[in-house]
């Protein structure tokens, strides 16, 4: 798999995990947070209704309707008689979730004391209502993520593995024909596919010039050395065409001293010949 597909699933999936966590903290807060100001309001009216039971000793007075969430409230004397009761008590809830609240009021033997037990049935309907609102917009959220990292993958990464693949089976000896390189998607990814194709075409150019250049060398060093080939059989005519003419001056013994040292001569000038052969074949074989 492309390394540009594997990074852009990475993506993907730290995103995605992001969401959740962020979602998760988000219920979390907003859960704890009705909860505690549920709990404030059970509190508020926990004190108004012993209140009340201090001041003229009915709580009844007070209206229920602005917790809708009571289930259950008992309001004790200070010798323990229970004064006022609401709902059914706590352990014939049902399992309903509830919060209990307790607070007192007075002091000494006018000591009142009162239990609440409220509902965060509808606490949790609510973080609930809000839970699922908030995955269908992060749903959104994250589709619109893919398909703007599927588009981004389409005009950049794609285009970019495929220019990838062509560098690295890009051969300077059958340089590509015009066109074969990626286009379109980004600017800067047709700018570089431009440049790539004009290095390819740079290297093609070169590399034709440098094999031009090798092939004039190698015309120019077999012209040199048939030069020398020519001055060599030349040298060598004349030597040997004397060698011949005093040999057979000797064979009709007309030859002399003289003779003899000219044939010395000659041979002399063959070998010098030779070595000045074998000094020009060691530089030109020389690394």
């Amino acid at each position: 798999m492309p390394l540009s597909r594997i990074a852009l699933l990475w993506l993907v999936g730290v995103l995605v995990l992001v969401l959740i966590l962020t979602s998760a903290l988000v219920l979390w807060d907003e859960n704890r947070f009705l909860e505690q100001e549920l709990e404030n309001r059970a509190r508020t009216l926990a004190n108004l209704l012993v209140t009340a039971a201090v001041e003229d000793g009915n709580p009844s007075r007070i209206p229920l309707a602005g917790l809708p969430e009571l289930r259950w409230a008992r309001i004790r004397t200070p010798s323990g008689h229970v004064l006022w009761q609401f709902g059914r008590p706590p352990e014939h809830s049902g399992g309903e979730p509830v919060v209990q609240v307790e607070t007192s009021s007075g002091a000494g033997a006018n000591r009142y004391r009162i239990e609440l037990t409220v509902s965060t049935t509808t606490v949790r309907l609510h973080v609930l209502h809000s839970g699922l609102r908030l995955v269908l917009g992060l749903a959104m959220a994250l589709a619109v993520a893919l398909l703007a990292g599927a588009v981004l993958f389409e005009r950049v990464s794609a285009p970019l593995d495929a220019l990838a693949r062509r560098m690295t089976t890009f051969d300077p000896e059958s340089p590509p024909e015009p066109g074969t390189f990626p286009s379109g998607g980004a600017r800067e990814l047709t700018e570089l596919a431009a440049s790539f194709s004009a290095m390819a075409d740079r290297l093609a150019e070169q590399r034709r010039q440098l094999l031009e250049g090798e092939r004039l060398r190698e015309a120019q060093k077999m012209e040199a050395v048939a030069t020398l080939a020519g001055g060599i059989a030349h040298d060598f005519n004349n030597l040997l065409t004397g060698v011949l003419l005093h040999v057979r001056l000797l064979e009709q013994g007309e030859g002399d001293g003289e003779t003899v040292a000219a044939i010395r001569r000659l041979a002399e000038e063959g070998v010098h010949v030779v070595n000045e052969l074998l000094l020009f074949a060691r530089r030109e074989t020389a690394p």
